[in-house]
């Protein structure tokens, strides 16, 4: 009976200790929404919003996603509010992470239409090449999206792309759409094409997709790509696209019954609590770890 007890004792132990030591195919810190001003005057409208000290929220995040040798950081959007030069203090904070970061654009980071001197000095300034691009880790494709793409404020009225943002704007408000806003945005079919090829291409490497973005496809709210609906029935086409991961809803959401799952991360700006996170992929499963007031998550596939 002694030898019997001991021996299931030791299956006990070697299969614990076999589920502890399960490492992810890929770790990645993932912030967003810190809208970083300090000259920012306070939002009456929005008295949440701690404008001035996501800095410092930020260096937490930092801290952490180096302790715990995340392989990279993604940067959700709107990482400044309105003044590009808020980002002289946030440029030495990023360039202290042990690994590479990647921005998706916000709303906020675009200070004038595409294409003029300002908004060319604000991408500069971000240090973003390309509003939209793709990379690998880990045999894992990740393809970060411009939300921004086809919008009222990114686009001037006298381009096809300003006038076809301003025809789907109006039609949308027409209908009373809830998404159908001015700080909303989609992808142009140029870009949804790109995004298409490349999931063909990863699908043929045997390499799983997730996406980065700054607004959200699904739950259709008021802060939501304005297509939203469109592209995520595009997506859930292909079995190697895991997830779609954004920001822009400072509150979060989340939609997790087809096969491509959105998640929404919470805004760092809000309130003095932090809202950061660490996201592993596993073959079945994401796990997020949420730090601060951003819920902790297990999404199995």
């Amino acid at each position: 009976m002694k030898i019997r007890i001991t021996l299931l004792a030791l299956i006990a132990l070697f299969t614990c200790n076999t589920i502890l030591a399960e490492e992810p195919i890929i770790k990645f810190g993932v912030v967003t929404d810190l809208h970083y001003s300090p000259k920012h005057a306070e939002n009456k409208k929005h008295p949440s919003r701690m404008y001035k000290i996501t800095d410092k929220k930020l260096q937490e995040a930092v801290n952490t996603f180096n302790q715990q040798n995340v392989d990279f950081t993604a940067i959700l959007g709107d990482i400044i509010d309105k003044f590009a030069d808020s980002f002289e203090d946030i440029r030495p904070i990023l360039k202290s992470l042990n690994n590479p970061y990647y921005i998706a654009l916000g709303n906020h980071d675009f200070l004038d239409v595409y294409g003029t001197k300002t908004q060319k000095e604000t991408l500069k300034t971000l240090g973003v090449k390309k509003p939209y691009y793709s990379f690998v880790k880990n045999n894992v494709r990740f393809i970060v999206l411009d939300s921004n793409d086809l919008s009222l404020y990114s686009r001037d009225e006298n381009t096809p792309e300003g006038k076809e943002i301003r025809e789907l704007y109006n039609k949308m408000k027409a209908a009373k759409i809830k998404n159908a806003s001015k700080y909303n945005g989609t992808l142009s079919q140029k870009q949804i094409d790109w995004m298409i090829k490349l999931i063909e291409k990863s699908q043929k490497k045997g390499q799983q997709v997730i996406c980065l973005a700054h607004m959200p496809l699904r739950p259709t709210i008021s802060a939501t790509d304005m297509r939203g609906k469109e592209i995520s029935q595009m997506l859930e086409k292909y079995s190697n696209v895991k997830a779609y991961f954004s920001g822009h809803h400072h509150e979060g959401s989340e939609y997790l019954k087809g096969s491509v799952k959105y998640y929404n991360f919470k805004g760092m700006i809000e309130g003095m609590q932090n809202h950061y996170a660490i996201v592993s992929l596993y073959k079945d499963r994401i796990e997020i770890q949420g730090f601060g007031d951003q819920e902790s998550k297990t999404i199995k596939f």
